[in-house]
């Protein structure tokens, strides 16, 4: 930019860029969760009459007469990776699950049971977006009545609190809960998707305050409009510092010139980390931007011309 030889000029060019976990976005958007097309839950215990033939939870076996090895016993044991559930849902709390699975004859009455080592699970994710692999201690032997069986099988929480796994024989297999719908992916977009440019203008040399005052100070409204739901993230700015007193200002080109990014009127460190709430649809993100001299360095030392700083935004999402 141009300028006049006394005045000073800033152009502050502010890039936006978010963090995932495991996602690192350049740009504005963000908040967009990872599609994992293989996630499922597995490891579940399965009905097993002859250690090849694996019947999943919430399914009925048929007794047709055939032999068996060992003829006397049915097993109870690990389904992976034999069985799987692709659920679209999510567990209604955070905490530690288990696998259930229970056989019972045609009389409803329960012939054996077997429950997995427990899981910890997170609510705030669709359970079709993450893997989860239960354990388990080992196969459980019964007698084999030779005749039709249901299996049934449950996500249990630590309070003993039974979810259906299935859809399937849920007339034969009762008592569940069912799990909470999934939880909706979220996304936001920054200022339209474009790295955010602040022109400080003509600023006279003399005027700089050697601290950041709101009074004086540009503001900036940032549109942020989020779908999904509402969006909490922690927001920080990684920028190159200058030390002004007993804060930081974002280091200019220019030899003694800073520019303070003000949140709440508070000037923004790259230590702070800052809590925001976004709601579903259209919001604003307001930050004030300001020159600022160094009270070390005279005014007339300060160079004439114009000057460039940038700093980059980091959003977490909690």
């Amino acid at each position: 930019m141009k300028l006049c030889l006394s005045p000073v000029i800033g152009r502050f060019s502010f890039k936006l860029k978010t963090i995932l976990p495991g996602i690192i976005i350049a740009g504005a958007v963000f908040l967009t969760p990872e599609n994992n097309a293989n996630a499922q839950i597995q490891g579940v215990y399965g009905l097993s009459t002859n250690y090849n033939n694996l019947i999943c939870p919430n399914k009925e076996y048929q007794y047709n007469g055939e032999s068996y090895q060992p003829d006397s016993f049915a097993v109870l044991q690990q389904s992976f990776p034999s069985c799987f559930y692709d659920l679209n849902a999510s567990v209604p709390h955070s905490g530690y699950y288990r696998a259930y699975t229970y056989v019972m004859n045609m009389s409803r009455s329960i012939l054996s049971s077997a429950t997995t080592n427990a899981v910890y699970i997170e609510s705030s994710k669709s359970l079709n977006k993450e893997t989860i692999t239960f354990s388990y201690t080992g196969s459980i032997n019964f007698t084999f009545p030779k005749a039709d069986m249901y299996v049934c099988g449950f996500l249990l929480d630590e309070e003993g609190n039974k979810y259906n796994l299935s859809t399937d024989l849920s007339s034969v297999c009762t008592g569940g809960q069912p799990l909470p719908p999934p939880v909706p992916d979220t996304a936001c977009t920054f200022n339209s998707g474009n790295d955010l440019t602040v022109s400080l203008g003509l600023i006279e040399r003399s005027a700089l305050p050697v601290n950041p005052d709101p009074a004086t100070a540009k503001s900036v409204q940032i549109p942020v409009d989020c779908t999904g739901g509402d969006v909490t993230v922690s927001m920080k700015l990684d920028y190159n510092p200058m030390t002004m007193g007993n804060g930081q200002v974002v280091r200019t080109s220019t030899d003694g010139v800073g520019v303070a990014i003000s949140y709440n009127d508070i000037p923004i460190s790259t230590t702070d980390t800052t809590t925001l709430t976004f709601l579903e649809g259209s919001n604003t993100l307001d930050l004030n931007f300001q020159a600022v001299r160094d009270s070390a360095v005279n005014v007339a030392d300060i160079p004439t011309g114009g000057f460039t700083a940038s700093a980059a935004m980091v959003m977490t999402q909690q």
